[in-house]
């Protein structure tokens, strides 16, 4: 399972840095918004397909941007860029021969980049082995295209260009309006281990926010929608836990086995053929954060469960939640 230590492995090789944050709550709150935004929007992407769902993290990134533009609004870019930095971000200004701004040879237009050394984004990909590129990768280009808007009052489009261990390669092209200055200079600064851990963890909070302010406009808070998406991302975790065992195994062990490995996150009892969520942190951050979508993600923790017992019992298998939050879910086998 996911640990404070695990949170930063990428943090410029931390990771073998014993955390300085010890609270039992900071880890959990960590491991349980970077599994859950992992099942909600990934998990979105494999039922509905990458290009219907890049609409949700583009709003999300708008989302995003607008919870954090307060701290942004009337500064220059320089200003802007160095006030994101003051978070879990990194983002630095990239130079050729001493300039920002370069024409495309392919395509004429004016271009820029950026590095993102560090993001919320990048944590969830590497921890959860989920490809660049794709919808939670727009959440930060679109974030990125938001500020750059707002700052220079132009409209630019943002893409990934490379993803590295270290650090992303953002290409900016100039849509319409200014370009930015040539004497803008941004090279972020590492924040210490503790600083991080808690920065982290209030950016990833955000992210969560966003995606609850945005899920209905995409897919108007369908809970069978929702269902399938923890389902197809319960069975790729599933994939993974089935692998440590080697055979398929009873809907009891595996309620033995989910114990195991995701102590701290979720406790499940079994009495007859319904299974009691007797611990969850995830269902503790909806109320902590009071997320309006609510029903959505308890939908979607529904199906992951689901998909994750599928995969272990290598039977089909559907959980029927007999009640609203969905911690008594009756198991249906076929």
């Amino acid at each position: 399972m996911l640990t404070v230590s695990k949170a930063i492995s990428e943090h410029d090789n931390l990771a073998m840095v014993k955390p300085l944050v010890s609270e039992e709550e900071i880890y959990l709150d960590i491991e349980a918004m970077i599994k859950l935004m992992a099942i909600t929007v990934r998990g979105l992407e494999l039922a509905v397909g990458q290009r219907s769902a890049m609409a949700l993290g583009t709003i999300m990134g708008s989302q995003l941007y607008k919870s954090m533009s307060p701290s942004i609004k009337g500064k220059n870019l320089k200003e802007a860029l160095e006030a994101v930095n003051t978070r879990s971000f990194r983002i630095d200004v990239y130079k050729m021969r001493g300039k920002v701004v370069h024409e495309d040879p392919q395509t004429g237009r004016k271009v820029f980049y950026y590095v993102g050394r560090e993001c919320p984004i990048r944590q969830i990909l590497y921890h959860e082995d989920i490809p660049a590129g794709g919808t939670l990768c727009r959440i930060m280009c679109s974030f990125v295209e938001q500020l750059l808007a707002d700052v220079l009052g132009g409209k630019y489009s943002v893409k990934l260009l490379r993803y590295g261990p270290n650090a992303c390669f953002l290409r900016v092209e100039i849509v319409n309006g200014p370009q930015p200055p040539d004497d803008v200079a941004v090279y972020s600064k590492k924040p210490s281990l503790e600083e991080y851990v808690m920065l982290l963890r209030e950016d990833l909070r955000s992210i969560l926010v966003a995606f609850d302010a945005t899920v209905d406009r995409v897919l108007g808070g369908n809970p069978t929608m929702s269902y399938m998406a923890g389902k197809r991302y319960g069975l790729l975790d599933g994939d993974n836990l089935l692998s440590t065992i080697g055979r398929t195994i009873s809907v009891d062990e595996a309620i033995t086995v989910l114990n195991v490995a995701y102590k701290g996150l979720l406790e499940l009892s079994k009495e007859g053929d319904v299974i009691s969520l007797e611990r969850s942190v995830f269902h503790d951050l909806v109320e902590k954060l009071q997320l309006g979508r609510a029903v959505f993600i308890y939908r979607t923790l529904q199906g992951y469960l689901a998909g994750l017992l599928e995969r272990l019992t290598g039977h089909r298998v559907d959980l029927r939640g007999l009640d609203e939050k969905a911690t008594q879910l009756k198991i249906l086998m076929r």
